[in-house]
């Protein structure tokens, strides 16, 4: 109003400012008021009354009755913080009179950008406008303080700094009764409130939600929850620090009634944290207990089990074994199953003995069984069994078929495994367990991937993407296993840049993050054959070695093992392409995956692989071809795709070695003809070395001049290729023979006479001729000798 005035007024239109507040100080009678009214807006063209509703209403009402019904009077602009002190409604519907409400006068972010962007950053004017909420005055007077070069906080300090304090407790709080203040204070400890709420604190006063509605306008909304409403955020601020000017006793008995509230509204974490301000963190215990303990994990999610955790505090959860529980699960998600596992031991033995409790701390053994990637035994079938009697509460029974989903689905048995993630997501759905069902779209996942179901996987992670994105976007666990399974699903159909991008999201966590055992496989495979690929057998090596040392010290002694099988795969084939000496295949051996009745199908595989690469680089054929014919039955018996065309691969590949070279291009058709069928692609460059790739050549060829056949693209080593490969420099090979006798940099370029620059910029050049990423490469490659 403000603006208008001065802008009219420098058009030259005759204008008048009446001060309704300054007006009401007076205490002029009914006469004198509408005398002086009249003297001030004689010869005006328009007449702004600020504060209107402050005067009495007979003198407001004379006013606008006697400037409405004379020619000469001026047009009137009111402004009123309470409409229905003025009496205007009759002369608004017969539209004489035009209301303009407080939510047309709200900024606008992109006009407050307009002002404010010479002067401020973008995220300064997005968080003015989070915070205030496009309010006029309060968003001029953050712009004008952090102008001045200050910083919010988080605290709330910049609330009186910038004077947004001062502001509403004198434009807005102002006409709110006093004996309220208190009261909205403590409703604004919690996000939203609603009359429930109001009638809990105001037993004496009976303060109405429409009643604050009318009073604060557009500073309330409508809020998440039925009929809850939610205060603009800065001025849910001031009232929560309102709160810091009680008396101790009033403000934690406030703070107790709003914990109650929100602990039967369903909102744990912020009833504990509400209790810990009041100096009663027992009571979290409490609130945890009523919530259901762990089903809250399997409800809402891990973030509300952490945040328990923290709230409550290190001196409470030690003194309370129930918590120590859900410790024992944020532990798992962090990886650290080793400090799990024992703080499990230590509050098994003061844990109370009621129904609830046992069901907690049976969940707890069988989440460190499967997160702890142990083997089941004959004791923990009678774990699963004492899980099966907690199913009468909803949220729990999702849970029994999720487990079994995991285990039928490690012992390959697959049929199994989806008649669990079907009934699991049937129950998931019915008790609006969301977090079991993101879970159990994780699982659906894995046994497709294994399967080679490719298809079939893609859609169960979209379903699963879609659901955390909604739900659990800041579980960084969830994140992790969903990356670990997307990585695994590109690098299996032959998209190598795919799975690099969902590795970097999260790969970094992987080993210290909640997983089981099919996501640790799912994860670390494509990751260290990535890091062979781009990078070198040397830099691989020393990945697998450094992760194998985390996990060993994390207790994942299993996922290690694996890791130990992995990189026989990796040095078996690096062998196969080369020819070079044999890889030192003793040291390692005992650590490798077992192959035997409770041995997980990734262990089958990777333990059997990694024997037959073993066997063959030792020269003896029959080993590796029992032990490859074991894992080819195995995969066919289980319906293991994936194993099956890996395993055939590399029969053909020692067929070849043994002149078989009929049964040797029978495995190798079988095995493309599965890959064709199901988008198994990455295969064909992992396993079988030359002689799958010459195979893969040869079809090509047979192709003449046509076009790429898209599912061998990419699937040939590039060393492997029948294209001219490019003549090495006379300097270039200088250098490379130079490298042979094992001079470093320096001492080459000593004896070549040239600076190490030079000695590293004809290093790059060989390696990208002989497509090759480290030395022990190329000097095994190294080529004879060339003219020119």
């Amino acid at each position: 109003m403000a603006l208008e005035y001065e802008w009219l007024r420098q058009e030259g239109t005759k204008v008048t400012w009446i001060a309704g507040e300054a007006l009401a100080a007076s205490r002029l009678s009914l006469t004198e008021a509408l005398l002086a009214i009249q003297h001030l807006t004689s010869g005006s063209e328009v007449a702004f009354f600020d504060d209107a509703d402050r005067v009495g209403s007979d003198v407001l009402e004379a006013a606008v009755t006697a400037m409405m019904f004379s020619a000469e009077a001026p047009r009137l602009v009111l402004s009123a913080r309470r409409i229905s002190k003025l009496h205007l409604s009759r002369r608004i519907a017969d539209g004489a009179a035009v209301m303009i409400g407080g939510d047309m006068l709200l900024w606008h972010r992109r006009r407050f950008a307009e002002i404010w962007q010479s002067t401020l950053s973008i995220g300064q004017i997005r968080e003015i406008d989070r915070l205030a909420e496009g309010w006029p005055a309060p968003s001029q007077l953050l712009a004008r303080w952090l102008a001045d070069g200050h910083e919010l906080d988080d605290g709330g300090l910049f609330l009186g700094r910038s004077l947004v304090a001062s502001y509403i407790d004198e434009e807005t709080l102002s006409a709110v009764p006093v004996e309220w203040l208190e009261i909205l204070a403590a409703t604004a400890l919690h996000h939203e409130f609603d009359q429930s709420l109001l009638d809990r604190l105001s037993a004496e006063h009976s303060i109405r939600q429409s009643a604050i509605l009318d009073r604060l306008s557009t500073l309330v909304s409508s809020g998440p929850g039925p009929n809850s409403c939610r205060y603009n955020p800065l001025l849910r601020l001031q009232l929560r620090a309102r709160l810091d000017h009680l008396s101790r006793a009033r403000r934690n008995a406030l703070l107790r009634v709003v914990s109650d509230w929100t602990a039967d509204r369903g909102d744990v974490v912020s009833a504990a944290h509400l209790a810990s301000m009041a100096g009663e963190s027992q009571r979290i215990v409490e609130f945890t207990i009523r919530a259901g303990g762990l089903s809250l994990w399997l409800a809402k999610g891990y973030d509300t089990i952490r945040s328990l955790v923290e709230v409550a505090g290190d001196a409470l959860v030690r003194s309370e074994p129930r918590l120590q529980l859900l410790r024992c699960v944020v532990l798992l998600k962090d990886g650290r199953v080793g400090e799990a596992d024992r703080l499990y031991r230590e509050a098994i033995e003061c844990l109370p003995h009621d129904p609830d409790t046992e069901r907690d701390a049976a969940l707890v053994r069988a989440t460190l069984l499967i997160y702890g990637c142990r083997a089941a035994t004959t004791e923990d079938d009678q774990l699963f069994h004492q899980l099966d009697q907690f199913d009468v509460d909803p949220t729990w029974k999702p849970l029994l078929p999720t487990i079994q989903a995991i285990r039928h689905s490690q012992q390959a048995e697959f049929g199994a495994a989806i008649a669990a993630i079907v009934e699991g997501s049937n129950h998931a759905r019915a008790a609006g367990a969301s977090y079991s069902l993101l879970f159990l779209h994780f699982h659906a996942a894995g046994v497709a991937l294994a399967q080679g179901a490719l298809d079939r996987a893609s859609k169960a992670l979209t379903r699963a993407r879609r659901l955390w994105q909604t739900e659990f976007s800041d579980d960084h666990g969830a994140e992790t296993v969903l990356s670990a399974l997307s990585a695994q699903l590109g690098f299996e159909r032959g998209l190598p840049q795919q799975a690099a991008r969902h590795l970097k999201l999260s790969a970094h966590r992987l080993p210290h993050s909640e997983a089981w055992l099919d996501i640790y496989v799912a994860g670390f495979e494509p990751m260290m054959r990535l890091i062979a690929d781009e990078h070198g057998l040397s830099a691989a090596a020393a990945a697998i070695e450094r992760t194998h040392k985390q996990l060993k010290a994390q207790s994942l002694d299993r996922i290690a093992n694996l890791l130990t099988g992995l990189k026989f795969c990796i040095e078996g084939e690096h062998w196969l392409y080369h020819q070079a000496a044999s890889p030192n295949f003793d040291t390692g051996v005992s650590s490798l995956p077992p192959t035997g009745k409770l041995a997980t199908w990734q262990e089958h595989e990777f333990g059997t692989l990694a024997r037959a690469y073993r066997a063959l680089a030792a020269g003896d054929t029959g080993v590796a071809r029992r032990k490859l014919d074991d894992l080819i039955r195995f995969a066919r018996e289980r319906g293991l795709l994936r194993t099956l065309v890996r395993g055939l691969l590399l029969r053909t590949a020692l067929l070849d070695r043994t002149d078989d070279s009929v049964a040797a291009q029978a495995d190798f058709d079988e095995a493309l003809a599965i890959a064709r069928r199901t988008g198994l692609r990455r295969a064909f460059r992992e396993f079988g070395g030359p002689s799958v790739a010459n195979r893969l050549i040869a079809l090509q060829a047979a192709s003449g001049t046509s076009a790429v056949d898209p599912f061998l693209k990419g699937l040939v080593r590039p060393q492997l290729l029948a294209t001219p490969r490019r003549a090495l420099t006379k300097r270039e090979r200088q250098v490379l023979d130079e490298l042979a006798t094992g001079g470093s940099d320096k001492s080459i370029a000593r004896r070549l006479d040239v600076t190490e620059h030079a000695v590293r910029f004809h290093l790059k050049n060989v390696y990208a001729k002989l497509n090759v990423h480290d030395r022990a490469e190329a000097v095994a490659k190294l080529p004879l000798p060339t003219t020119g």
